[in-house]
């Protein structure tokens, strides 16, 4: 692509003189497009830029470009189609609407520069806050990146913008604080009847999810003596929709304690659905927010506070099963599968500190001295 620059003149309908300079040169699919600057420079400047473009072939000219925001809709459509689970979808909408949408949705992907995109992230950090702001980032990435994929857009220029973590004070979790201590389950599990009993026991010995737990089905739970398991393979979400595992790692077999099956067995008649194993109103899933107030107010009743207010939120049993199964010297690994998890970075990112020294710091210590002191 050579391309040419030649001025335009012309009157208006007022009798006054204009003036313009146009850029006519072909893309890398030998087809011919114009596009009009009022100084010669700035033709100049985007000729030059559009020549290294076409060379490398990831020109899109711009009367072929969607904007932003239709490029937005269109991944949210696709988000839809495939399946996603109600919660993210919601997640996403929000992004586009609240962040996307009011800051890039006019601009045309093939007028997307690094540049706005680096302003767009600063723009962000102005207005939400550091997690919704990254999440906004990132969404914006996969927007001009499903675009791509469509073949609307040459290249994504939002690909190498990040917003980098930093660093904060994390409190780490510690067995008393954060996790239930052995003897405050036991604690829970003696002022605790009926499904409240049931679905803290599951918990504290799975280490399943709460979702997972309201969306468990009976035919996913094997109480025959000496193959206990349960089969996870689906979650609720707030609303109460079934839906998979957000990963593939989700879906997993978990092998049953002796003493939890035996509460699941009279369970199964008592809790009088032959679908749900804890069934809510009109037998439908039970809420997120039944499970929440009642362990809350279990809680409550127990002693088990700080500053008046419950000490544990419903998801500290499943960080309890899994600092209790560490001690007794499981694998990181046995735990990543267990517990569900995406990738073993998660499991020792979240437990890793859990995990007893074997070789002993004194001992270390020793060997360092040895090798110092001779």
């Amino acid at each position: 692509m050579a391309g040419t620059i030649r001025k335009r003149t012309w009157i208006t309908g007022k009798g006054e003189a204009k003036t313009a300079w146009v850029a006519d040169y072909f893309d890398q699919h030998r087809k011919r497009h114009k596009k009009q600057f009022p100084t010669r420079r700035g033709a100049d400047q985007w000729l030059l830029r559009a020549r290294g473009e076409v060379r490398d072939g990831v020109h899109t000219p711009d009367n072929v470009s969607i904007t932003v925001g239709e490029a937005a809709d269109l991944w949210l459509q696709r988000a839809a189609a495939n399946g996603l689970d109600r919660g993210s979808q919601r997640t996403y909408q929000q992004m586009a609407r609240l962040a996307i949408v009011p800051l890039l949705g006019e601009v045309r992907l093939s007028r997307l520069t690094r540049a706005m995109v680096e302003t767009f992230r600063d723009e962000l950090l102005d207005k939400f806050a550091y997690a919704r702001a990254r999440q906004a980032l990132a969404a914006l990435r996969s927007v001009v990146d499903h675009a791509q994929g469509r073949g609307l857009v040459a290249q994504n220029v939002a690909r190498g913008v990040r917003i980098q973590p930093r660093a904060r004070l994390q409190e780490q979790l510690i067995v008393g604080r954060t996790i239930p201590a052995p003897n405050e389950v036991r604690q829970l599990l003696a002022a605790a009847d009926g499904w409240l009993r049931v679905m803290i026991t599951t918990a504290a010995f799975t280490g399943m999810r709460a979702g997972e737990l309201r969306g468990l089905w009976w035919e996913d739970v094997d109480l025959t003596a000496g193959a206990e398991r349960v089969v996870v393979r689906q979650c609720a979400d707030q609303w109460g929709e079934l839906g998979r595992p957000k990963s593939k790692a989700g879906q997993r077999t978990i092998a049953l304690a002796s003493s939890l099956a035996t509460e699941l067995r009279p369970w199964r008649f008592l809790c009088g659905h032959p679908v749900n194993v804890f069934p809510g109103q009109a037998g439908q899933v039970i809420s997120q927010s039944a499970v929440t107030r009642a362990f809350a107010q279990l809680q409550i009743e127990t002693g088990l506070t700080v500053a008046g207010k419950p000490k544990y939120t419903f998801h500290a049993l499943r960080h309890f099963f899994a600092s209790v199964m560490i001690g007794l010297g499981y694998t990181s690994k046995w735990l990543q599968v267990t517990m569900g998890h995406e990738n073993i970075v998660l499991t020792l990112g979240t437990y890793g500190h859990l995990f007893p020294d074997s070789d002993g710091e004194r001992t270390r210590m020793a060997a360092f001295e040895a090798v110092v002191l001779g």
